[in-house]
C-alpha cells in the first residue's frame, strides 16, 4: 500500500509539517455548522439538523455534497461568502485545547511549518496573532474543496521538498485524500469534522485523538 511505504520513509522529524486550519488548529466545528446552515437558504441546499449531524460526520465531502443537494457550481462563491462571515467572528474562535503549546514545541524542530486551508489567509493570520502562534512559514489557501493536492505539490516545489519529507495533518477525509494524491504522508485528527472510522478508510499514516499524540508520533516515526 502507498501509505505503508511512505510511513517507512518518514524521518524522525519530517522536514515540513503542514496543518489544515478549521477543525485541526481552530476549534471552529460548531461555528462552521452554524455558518453552513445560515447560508443554506441563500444557496438552496439542505441544512444540517442536530439529528442529522452524526450521519453527516460519517460522510466524505463527495457524499455530503450529494446528500445535501449542494450545487457544485456555487461552491466557490459559498466558500468566499463563508470566509467573509467567519472573519467577522474570528476574535471569538478558540484553538483546539492544547494545540498552541504543541505548535510551540514543534516549531524549533522542523524546517518548514505551514497551513493549507479553505479559509481566508486574513482570517488565519488574525487567529494566529490573537493566539500568539504567528510563526508559520506560509499560509496556503484554496476555494476548491477538492483542490488541496495541487497546493501540496506547489508547496513541495516552492520549498524543494520530496514527498517523504512532508506530512499533512487534517480532520477531514478530503485532507487525507489530497495527501494521498500528492503522495505525501497524512495524519488524521479525530477532534474535527470526520469521525475516526471514516478517516481510517483513507489509510493515513496514523490517526490521533489528542494533540499530544500528534507531537509524539512526529518525534518517534521513522
Amino acid at each position: 500500500m502507498l501509505h505503508a511505504t511512505m510511513t517507512a520513509k518518514v524521518k524522525r522529524l519530517p522536514t515540513a509539517v503542514v496543518f489544515d486550519f478549521d477543525g485541526t488548529i481552530a476549534d471552529s466545528f460548531n461555528d462552521a455548522v452554524r455558518l453552513y446552515n445560515r447560508l443554506a437558504p441563500v444557496y438552496g441546499y439542505r441544512q444540517v439538523t442536530p439529528e442529522n449531524l452524526p450521519a453527516a460526520r460519517n460522510m466524505t465531502m463527495k457524499q455530503f455534497i450529494r446528500a445535501y443537494d449542494i450545487p457544485r457550481m456555487k461552491i466557490p462563491s459559498m466558500v468566499r461568502e463563508g470566509r467573509r462571515i467567519f472573519g467577522k467572528r474570528i476574535s471569538e474562535v478558540k484553538p483546539i485545547h492544547g494545540m498552541p503549546q504543541i505548535l510551540r514545541e514543534l516549531r524549533p524542530h522542523v524546517k518548514t511549518l505551514g497551513i493549507l486551508t479553505s479559509n481566508a489567509k486574513l482570517n488565519v493570520e488574525a487567529f494566529l496573532a490573537k493566539e500568539d502562534i504567528a510563526f508559520f512559514d506560509f499560509i496556503s489557501t484554496t476555494t476548491k474543496l477538492a483542490g488541496k493536492a495541487k497546493n501540496l505539490r506547489a508547496i513541495m516545489k516552492t520549498f524543494t521538498l520530496e514527498p517523504d519529507e512532508l506530512v499533512y495533518i487534517g480532520d477531514e477525509c478530503r485532507d487525507l485524500k489530497a495527501a494521498a494524491k500528492a503522495e505525501v504522508s497524512a495524519v488524521g485528527v479525530t477532534w474535527g469534522f470526520n469521525l475516526r472510522h471514516v478517516l481510517q478508510k483513507q489509510e493515513p499514516a496514523t490517526i490521533v485523538d489528542e494533540p499530544e499524540e500528534l507531537l509524539a508520533w512526529l518525534r518517534d516515526e521513522k
